[in-house]
């Protein structure tokens, strides 16, 4: 009995360490005293059957969920590449069931190329039930440099489809989400899809809408393997860039990214409108700020979310904004979770330190030896100081790791940016030369100069291509092909920003964190024949696996300075014991000698 008041209080508090740990995925605790939780970057959101919304932010690391009433009741936290857990996600999908279904991104030990995808699927409450399709990639293609092939996630509660686009064509995909039965739906013929397509969407179970990169809108059919003629051509630069597009009862909703709004077209491209824009925020009471609008959702009720840089928006096809948040209270049910996670771990050490304390009460009867005595001093202090030197090691070695791809990116995009010929540049003039000659041969001096990425010593890096119209900096080329022609971004707003450096013709490196991730890179000027600067190089590497590598490279370093330390402490208490051995063998000749025993030897 006495012996179970021991250990049983330790037993206990080891278990609820391990199952805290378990609930919170590593001990991902909240602030307990945090009531509310800002957007960061959102990127897409999806609604939910119950009036509330799912969304990604935090640079493709974390999903959100909330209520109909805005307050977040889900938080599942990325970046990792643990069974169960999510790296980067990238699409989201719902359905009627209270499912959730990630679009999962794996990259390289080097942050570029897709090692695989997959679809997870949670439950609404973002617990992890299981993987439902996995795509594993080994061969090293330009793109699938951080881009995959899966599109278009949906989901009707029994059956799970997608789009898969690749160099040959589109096909169309979908699985029973109880049984795990596959099935083929049908396949288009279509060369360069993966490359060609701005985006793509279901309209029905078999009719696709496809927006090209040449501003075309067509109408595909899986089961006939056909793609219709254009039945509408957006106005191209600077107008009306079109790019992600979704079907919504009456018509598409699609993104028209010089416009910085989200237009209605008609089934048969006869009409168009603007559906939001700064001016319809403003109308009605919410910020107007002009952003720029990349991802969005619709449904066949009419109901359109999409995402800025602050916030999620909800509207309906009358252009009446429906919700604008940039934020979410944390649900009750939430607080009093992350309260109860926080109050299981005070248990758990309160727990394990009572039967500590009862083991020295009863078992030590209060007494602790000297080499007890020694071991509570030394293990703290050694690991104190392990810690701290480890953590000094680790992030000067970090900072000149990243040193040392600063001077790298900033050499590379020298020396590249000198290769380009920059009259190549005036040919690209609208969203249609992305099929041109000269598109395709700047792209191919790219991709040359950086051997395709294929060695140990280049497959870090990415490139990409800018121009600057009008004080407004636009993406030309992405080494992957994810952009086309005339992406527009905010970057250039920047005071003395490494972009506004380069077009005065000089090269910039950066370091930042952003809604696609942590990168360093750096900008340069590429010049036509007179020596004008007409467009700017981009070469950059992703820093959140450099950062990864140095949390590994921590926990390394610290198993084996454990290993060290556990040694050097044996040997420590060795001495000490043979230390004390000696002292208590001349103790007792002492005790010898003064009883008299005068011919007593101490060896």
């Amino acid at each position: 009995m006495k012996h179970a008041s021991i250990w049983v209080p330790i037993l206990l508090g080891i278990f609820l360490f391990v199952l805290i740990g378990y609930l919170s995925q590593g001990f991902n605790l909240a602030n307990p005293f945090q009531t509310e939780l800002s957007f960061s970057y959102p990127q897409i959101a999806v609604p939910r059957h119950d009036g509330g919304l799912f969304l990604i932010d935090n640079a493709f690391r974390r999903i959100v969920g909330s209520d109909a009433l805005g307050a977040i009741d889900a938080v599942i936290s990325g970046g990792s590449r643990d069974e169960g857990r999510f790296f980067y996600a990238q699409d989201l999908a719902t359905d009627q069931n209270r499912n959730l279904f990630v679009l999962n991104y794996v990259h390289d030990e080097y942050g570029m190329f897709l090692k695989r995808e997959e679809i997870m699927q949670y439950d609404h409450s973002g617990r992890f039930i299981s993987i439902l399709v996995q795509r594993n990639y080994d061969e090293l293609l330009s793109t699938r440099i951080q881009r995959g092939e899966i599109w278009a996630m949906k989901s009707d509660g029994q059956w799970l489809s997608w789009l898969v686009l690749t160099d040959s064509g589109i096909e169309a995909m979908r699985i029973s989400i109880e049984k795990r039965v596959l099935e083929r739906l049908g396949r288009i013929p279509f060369a360069k899809s993966n490359l060609v397509v701005g985006d793509i969407n279901w309209i029905s179970e078999h009719e696709l809408i496809l927006v090209l990169k040449d501003g075309s809108f067509r109408i595909g059919n899986v089961q006939t393997g056909s793609i219709n003629d254009p039945f509408y051509v957006a106005q191209g630069f600077p107008r009306d860039v079109p790019w992600e597009i979704a079907w919504i009862g009456d018509g598409f909703a699609y993104v028209n990214l010089v416009g910085k709004e989200i237009r209605w077209l008609s089934q048969d491209g006869g009409s168009t409108r603007s559906l939001l824009n700064p001016q319809i925020l403003r109308s009605q009471g919410f910020p107007s700020e002009a952003f720029y609008y990349y991802r969005l959702y619709g449904n066949d009720e009419g109901l359109i979310v999409t995402t800025n840089d602050e916030g999620v928006i909800v509207f309906n096809t009358r252009s009446r904004v429906l919700a604008y948040r940039t934020s979410g209270m944390l649900s009750t049910r939430a607080v009093i979770r992350t309260i109860l996670l926080w109050l299981g771990l005070a248990l758990g050490l309160a727990s394990i330190l009572l039967g500590i304390r009862r083991f020295y009460t009863h078992s030590m009867k209060r007494r602790i030896s000297l080499l007890l005595k020694q071991l509570l001093i030394l293990v703290p202090v050694m690991s104190v100081a392990m810690i701290f030197i480890i953590l000094l090691l680790s992030n000067l070695f970090l900072e000149q790791a990243i040193h040392q791809e600063e001077l790298t990116v900033a050499a590379l995009t020298q020396s590249i940016g000198r290769s380009i010929d920059g009259n190549l540049i005036y040919a690209l003039q609208d969203i249609g030369e992305f099929y041109s000659p000269e598109y395709w041969e700047l792209h191919q001096v790219l991709d040359e100069s950086m051997n395709n990425n294929q060695d140990p010593w280049n497959r870090s890096y990415y490139f990409a291509l800018y121009r600057v119209i009008d004080e407004v900096l636009y993406g030309l080329m992405y080494q992957n092909g994810r952009i086309g022609l005339f992406y527009p971004f905010t970057w250039y707003d920047e005071p003395n920003g490494v972009y506004s450096q380069a077009q005065e013709g000089r090269i910039a490196t950066e370091r930042v964190s952003d809604i696609s991730g942590e990168w360093l890179y750096a900008v340069g000027p590429i010049r036509d024949f007179q020596g004008k600067v007409v467009g700017l190089i981009e070469i950059g590497t992703d820093l959140y696996n450099l950062s990864q590598k140095n949390r590994l490279l921590f926990f390394q370093t610290m198993r084996i300075m454990g290993v060290i330390s556990t040694v050097v402490l044996i040997l420590i208490l060795i001495m000490n014991n043979l230390i004390l051995q000696s002292i208590g063998k001349l103790k007792k000749g002492v005790g010898q000698i003064s009883q008299g025993n005068w011919d007593y030897q101490i060896t």
